[in-house]
């Protein structure tokens, strides 16, 4: 038998929110270090325009990953967000 998740009302709107907002800190706070990063790493214009576009492209592919999985695998995805997002903070730190 399939329980309801009566709290799913409020889960939703707070994990999209969550989401939106540490995604949109990120997206800041590579803007504003990727000067930084660019000079320190020796990157051309266009190589530092590849490397944050290509962080929006890699979010894009996990959002449709997600979308497919979700249904089947959810507590893999979700173990897989949460190692993939604690590794791209070490790897930032």
């Amino acid at each position: 038998m399939k329980r309801t998740f009566s709290l799913s009302v409020l889960l939703v709107p707070s994990g999209l929110g969550l989401v939106a907002a540490t995604y949109g800190l990120v997206r800041l706070a590579s803007g504003l270090y990727l000067p930084d990063v660019q000079a320190d790493l020796g990157l051309g214009v266009a190589t530092a325009g590849l490397v944050s576009s290509g962080a929006s492209v890699v979010y894009c592919l996990g959002a449709l990953a997600g979308l497919l999985l979700a249904a089947r695998h959810a507590r893999a995805l979700v173990v897989g967000a949460a190692a993939t997002a604690g590794g791209g903070a070490v790897g930032m730190a």
